[in-house]
């Protein structure tokens, strides 16, 4: 019995050291949020310095002027369009696209703004980039955009068939980007072959 007790006790003191140390690093995390800090690690954020203290001049213009550009109408496709046309890069020196310009532009350190566990606790202690009336309204618009839109509001709706199968296109919003597309559906009860979808903005300007 006791050649059993010694191990599960043993086993007992480690998994409770395990949990105390999971518990200090959350309470660290939580105080480097709310003093305002970023969290160590990662790649460089785009329109800071790798130490996050001062701007990238380039970055940071290019990000205000897709801010103003989206809070005027204009589309995420397009701004991630352009960019790529004129070279500007991620971080990590790939490409840009509606997703990771999203993500990037509802960031709240663009304002200059501490969040931990969804949740704004503390002003950071980097430059903001953007203003906190256009970061707060801009947030406000990409909440509204993805809210389901109803059949019937877009350009081509009804007018596009697939050029495989000769079925409708519906518009949908891909859950990854959000961006709208022209697609034939293939699910039960439909007769599309789900082989084609387009990108709606490109297409209805052309």
């Amino acid at each position: 019995m006791a050649g059993l007790l010694v191990p599960r006790i043993l086993a007992t003191f480690a998994e409770l050291e395990g949990s105390n140390l999971s518990i200090r690093e959350k309470r660290k995390h939580e105080e480097t949020a709310k003093a305002g800090r970023r969290s160590g690690g990662g790649h460089r954020p785009f329109g800071l310095s790798r130490d996050w203290a001062s701007e990238i001049p380039d970055e940071a213009n290019a990000i205000r002027a897709a801010v103003d550009s989206i809070l005027a109408g204009g589309s995420m496709y397009r701004v991630a369009a352009d960019w790529n046309a004129r070279g500007i890069k991620t971080p990590t020196g790939g490409a840009w696209n509606s997703q990771k310009l999203r993500s990037m532009l509802r960031s709240p350190r663009l304002a200059g703004l501490r969040e931990h566990r969804g949740a704004i606790v503390a002003t950071g202690s980097w430059p903001a980039i953007v203003a906190l009336d256009k970061h707060e309204r801009l947030r406000a618009m990409m909440a509204a955009r993805r809210a389901p839109e109803r059949e019937g509001r877009y350009l081509l709706t009804g007018i596009l068939r697939c050029g495989k199968c000769g079925e409708r296109l519906y518009v949908r919003r891909r859950s990854m980007d959000w961006v709208r597309r022209y697609g034939c559906e293939k699910r039960p009860g439909a007769a599309g072959c789900g082989g084609v979808h387009v990108i709606a903005e490109p297409l209805e300007a052309y």
